[in-house]
């Protein structure tokens, strides 16, 4: 029976998780506010890793700590300009 409140659709309804629409969307944002912003990642399992594949896994984060390093030294830069500037004194 549609609409009966057991999980079925009415006739000719859209489903929103299925189209992406607006709404569906708006439902996972409210479902995620609760969710703190800097949530720390689950660690990745390193016991089915190869050697290998290990040690390419340093690799991405080694690239991923210099792209990091990189950023922080030119956000240093943007503020030693803004303090240049300004001559404010910025953290």
């Amino acid at each position: 029976m549609a609409g009966s409140g057991g999980g079925e659709t009415v006739a000719g309804a859209v489903d929103p998780r299925q189209t992406g629409g607006p709404l569906w969307s708006m439902v996972e944002r409210t479902m995620d506010d609760d969710l703190p912003l800097n949530a720390p990642k689950p660690k990745r399992n390193l016991d089915p890793m190869s050697i290998e594949e290990l040690e390419d896994y340093i690799l991405e984060m080694e690239e991923e700590i210099t792209r990091v390093r990189a950023e922080i030294d030119r956000k240093k830069a943007h503020l030693a300009r803004v303090d240049q500037l300004f001559g404010t004194t910025s953290s």
